[in-house]
């Protein structure tokens, strides 16, 4: 297996990439929320029925940002990245929405995981007030405990969209355990490429309290908010196909087989 690079220099790849495409990556994003937006304040006014309207409108929203991602590693490879990925997946459907249902299911079950210490606390606060601090503990143990699982399992299935954008029709277990394979020594190596825009996110939402607690909560504020993660949210969706690339290049997984 060839040398990976560091986090660093695929940061920088993902800078060089979007620096050549990002009107095209911003165009498709906007087109994908604004659907999502109009969804919303559809169902906002339908009750029950418009909360469904909205959860079947997200799950097709994510065969576009499949296309989108599919754009991104052909944009990678040399072809320039077109406004069309954004209908290239509708296809395959049915084995994007089983993927990212199965990947969801997978994620459930990690968090549902970290919730075992909460039995133990329930059992203690059942018990009266002399286990408070023990019910107490086993909250604590369970929020943390979760948290990791959480995170750990994000990071794992980082690699899916890019996998699935790839080969839409590998199936959504094999999808889900080839991002595993691939991320296994290499989670540490995301973090650290995504560590400058936590950062920055950090600063928007400091930026942000101090706008609506000076301003107040307002279209204004909403909107210069809007305009300050416009640059790290598009900078953010090319680092897994980055990674994607980089270790599918240097071997660190095996071609998968297709269904």
């Amino acid at each position: 297996m060839k040398n990976i690079r560091t986090a660093t220099e695929l940061r920088n790849e993902a800078w060089t990439a979007m620096s050549t495409s990002w009107p095209t990556v911003l165009s498709v994003t906007a087109m994908i929320s604004l659907i999502s937006w109009m969804a919303s304040l559809m169902g906002s006014a339908l009750g029950i029925l418009g909360s469904l309207l909205i959860l079947v409108v997200q799950y097709l929203l994510v065969v576009p940002q499949i296309g989108l991602v599919r754009g991104m590693i052909d944009h990678l490879r040399g072809t320039p990245i077109a406004f069309s990925c954004f209908s290239s997946m509708w296809s395959y459907t049915k084995q994007i929405i089983c993927c990212i249902l199965w990947q969801s299911l997978c994620l459930f079950g990690w968090v549902l995981l970290g919730y075992l210490p909460m039995i133990f606390a329930l059992f203690f606060i059942g018990a009266g007030t002399d286990y408070t601090v023990m019910s107490a503990i086993f909250v604590v143990i369970s929020v943390v405990l979760m948290m990791v699982l959480m995170v750990r399992a994000m990071l794992n299935y980082a690699l899916v969209p890019p996998i699935l954008a790839d080969h839409p029709t590998m199936g959504a277990a094999a999808t889900v355990d080839q991002s595993k394979q691939m991320m296994k020594g290499n989670r540490w190596r995301l973090v650290k490429m995504e560590l400058p825009l936590m950062l920055i996110y950090a600063l928007i939402i400091a930026i942000s309290a101090f706008l609506i607690n000076a301003l107040g909560e307002s279209i204004f504020v909403n909107l210069i908010i809007s305009v300050l993660t416009i640059a790290p949210t598009v900078m953010e969706l090319y680092f897994a196909p980055v990674l994607y690339e980089e270790l599918r290049s240097a071997g660190a997984a095996e071609e998968p087989c297709e269904e």
